[in-house]
């Protein structure tokens, strides 16, 4: 199938009607988007979260649902109604009917006109293109988005065009990381959207697999009960028994618990390595800058020079007045020293001294400098030695806790402990030879579809992998061009020189691409070894990132970004407004939220943007206030006007 580039899409106008969260008059809100910088800005509660989500419903028809897993594309976008739930209670029962809401946005050079309803459904209620060519809304966005469906664009639009206030992080999910390189990493949609089927069904055959073996060892206990039941017939003690229900949700509880386990060792053993082979690096070093400070500190104190001489340990304490051959003190031993070094003699043996080359300073230097890179090394070797002795810890009692959890489910497995309720028929022999049979023909029948589902799921797990292998040729390809992008905007924010490492993980038989950072000297980094505004932000220069590699200069492209200020370190602020500045220098554009009351984000942004290119949207004017909110207006006015002196200082400067 032929590769291809998509584009994306660029929000020109906003309108909304009849929303009874926000108070306006009119009952109606618009809002202008040609500018490429746009900030919602306001106090807590105001709606500002609200307003991206409706930006969002109007493209898409959803609403991100909160906790929602995304198993694949095609069910995230079929079966997801939460839009029904979000709106109760932000819609009043007077506004159902008549509450809608209109955006006006541009896909390559085509202009597309939208409007929705809430009520009773989602549905597009009016539609114009510039294209008469389209006759349906979905049909004209996944044309000119060179899309495959319109289940890939409401993934692309919600997943990973806009970072919303449920903060998930689209670096440390491989699933949402893998089913979004499929569709941006230059691959045909077709391709993406056969991969997302073939692994939602290598994931439903796994289970359907579990489920049917879970049945068997059910039959298979019967059958050993029963059998025994033959010879004596001994009294269970039921309370010691679970029920079929119980014991099921803890196999799957413990099949959990080994894929998590599992997935961690090989998380930390690949970190483990990566820091063994630093740790060997740094060894090395280490003793090649040993050796030079040896050789320069005996340089420096083998040298015939008079200043060299002064530092010789035994001239320094005859210029001190003291003498460590004899032990005698006073001020004839230094005079009488001083003066044969000013003859240009040994204070001893009063050889000439013989006037080299060297230069005593440039030494010095030298020596200071080689001391100091000797401290980092030593400094860092400490820091990975701990590191290397906390992951074989980890390892190990992750090691621990599989052969534990995998012991309990060959158990659970092998010798499931169902009750067998008597249902008072005579237990004769005969009778109980009836039901062995009965129970191991239906074990068989079930044997036989467990064998089905495993040729299915392996010719499945089959094509997957060879999907996979497309994907990751494509993502080696693009890397050279994705990769600097990232690395700009992660420095912009971090100031370090910040790497992507790729890495495969399976769960659940299902492959998939993880990524882990290289930041400078600091060796791998995972999400809990991050801080919480490293971890978002860096998530947000990602997707920048995978933006601007779509776009590659020929459209631009939207992010949504509901920003996560309340992680923000007061450091970052200005690094989080400069990554934004140079997100939609790219050409790109970029809506973001921000409180009024934490804005050195958005001075910082308002002024690299200017007046010009960045469009202050104050939130507080449509809001119902609160008395407290309504007694900080001076509070809010007097920060606005702060962020507006910003924006035109930045075009003054322009």
């Amino acid at each position: 199938m032929e590769s291809t580039r998509i584009s994306l899409p660029k929000l020109i106008y906003f309108e909304i009607n009849n929303f009874s969260l926000y108070d306006v008059s009119e009952h109606k809100i618009t809002i202008d988007f040609m500018k490429p910088a746009a900030c919602i800005i306001g106090a807590n509660g105001l709606g500002k979260s609200t307003m991206l989500n409706c930006i969002n419903y109007a493209l898409t028809g959803m609403i991100n649902q909160p906790g929602r897993k995304v198993r694949s594309i095609f069910e995230y976008y079929r079966q997801n109604k939460y839009y029904n739930e979000y709106f109760e209670g932000r819609i009043q029962e007077k506004d159902r009917d008549i509450a809608n809401i209109k955006i006006v946005f541009s896909i390559k050079d085509c202009k597309i006109t939208v409007v929705r309803g809430f009520y009773p459904d989602n549905s597009v209620i009016h539609f114009e293109c510039s294209n008469d060519k389209y006759d349906r809304y979905e049909d004209a966005v996944v044309s000119l988005m060179g899309l495959k469906n319109f289940d890939q664009f409401a993934f692309l639009q919600v997943k990973v065009l806009t970072f919303d206030e449920e903060r998930e992080c689209l670096f440390w999910d491989p699933n949402l990381l893998t089913s979004t390189l499929y569709l941006t990493m230059n691959l045909s949609p077709e391709i993406a959207e056969k991969a997302d089927i073939i692994q939602s069904n290598v994931q439903k055959s796994n289970s359907r697999i579990r489920n049917l073996q879970f049945e068997i060892n059910k039959l298979n206990k019967r059958i050993e009960t029963l059998t025994s039941e033959l010879i004596e017939k001994p009294q269970s003690d039921t309370n010691q028994e679970l029920s079929d229900t119980e014991l099921k949700e803890k196999h799957e509880m413990l099949i959990e618990g080994l894929e998590k386990a599992e997935n961690d060792y090989s998380l930390a053993r690949s970190e483990y390595d990566f820091l063994i082979s630093v740790i060997s690096e740094l060894t090395a070093k280490q003793h090649l800058v040993k050796s030079e400070y040896d050789n320069l500190y005996k340089t420096l104190f083998n040298s015939n020079s008079a200043v060299d001489l002064r530092n010789s340990p035994i001239i320094s304490e005859l210029l001190h007045g003291n003498c460590i051959v004899c032990d005698t003190k006073g001020t004839d031993i230094w005079k009488a020293s001083e003066e044969k070094i000013l003859m240009n003699k040994c204070p001893l043996c009063e050889s000439e001294i013989l006037h080299d080359n060297h230069n005593h300073d440039e030494i010095m230097l030298r020596l200071e400098e080689v001391d100091n890179n000797l401290q980092q090394i030593n400094a860092a070797l400490e820091e990975h030695i701990l590191k290397s002795a906390r992951l074989r810890g980890l390892m190990e009692s992750s090691s621990n806790y599989i052969e534990k959890t995998k012991l309990e489910v060959m158990k659970i497995e092998q010798s499931s402990t169902y009750m067998i309720i008597n249902d008072g028929e005579d237990s004769g022999d005969i009778r109980i030879r009836e039901r062995i049979e009965s129970l191991r023909r239906a074990a068989l029948e079930v044997e036989i579809d467990k064998n089905d589902q495993i040729v299915l799921r392996d010719n499945l797990m089959d094509e997957a992998s060879d999907l996979h292998k497309l994907l990751t040729n494509s993502y080696n390809d693009a890397r050279k061009h994705f990769l600097p992008k990232f690395r700009t905007l992660a420095r912009a924010f971090t100031g370090l020189n910040v790497d992507i490492i790729l890495n495969e993980v399976i769960v659940d038989a299902k492959k998939m691409l993880a990524f882990s950072l290289s930041m400078e000297e600091s060796g791998r980094k995972y999400d809990h070894q991050l801080s919480e505004s490293q971890r978002f932000f860096l998530d947000i220069a990602l997707r920048m990132a995978i933006v601007d590699y779509i776009a590659d200069n020929n459209y631009e492209g939207c992010m949504l970004i509901d920003t996560p200020e309340g992680s923000l370190d007061i450091a970052y602020e200005a690094n989080a407004g400069e990554m934004f500045a140079e997100f939609i220098n790219r050409q790109h554009q970029l809506i973001i939220t921000a409180n009024l009351n934490s804005s050195g984000l958005v001075k910082t942004f308002a002024n690299k943007s200017g007046s010009a290119r960045f469009n202050l949207i104050n939130i507080i004017k449509w809001a119902n206030l609160s008395t407290v909110q309504s007694e900080r207006m001076p509070l809010f006015t007097e920060a606005l006007k702060d962020i507006e002196a910003a924006m035109k200082s930045g075009e003054d400067n322009r």
